[in-house]
């Protein structure tokens, strides 16, 4: 049987994370809402990296999908 390593787990988790910013972004929560807070405080560190190197996809934000990839190449190598 084959076991997923720790850190693969922890990337599973905080690609969850990231794909729950992006639902939350479509329904449009209030900024002082804690799934708002707290999605934004965990993902932005590595979302903005991203966004700086993306040139303008005309209001759309391909970050997140460009983070998701990232995460599964680093997750299929551990």
């Amino acid at each position: 049987m084959n076991q997923v390593s720790p850190l693969a787990q922890l990337i599973n988790v905080y690609s969850f994370i990231v794909l729950a910013r992006v639902i939350v972004s479509w329904i449009q929560l209030p900024p002082n809402n804690p799934i708002v807070y707290y999605s934004r405080m965990l993902t932005e560190p590595l979302l903005e990296p991203i966004r700086k190197l993306l040139p303008a996809g005309g209001g759309l934000d391909f970050s997140p999908i460009i983070l998701l990839l990232l995460l599964r190449f680093i997750a299929g190598l551990v």
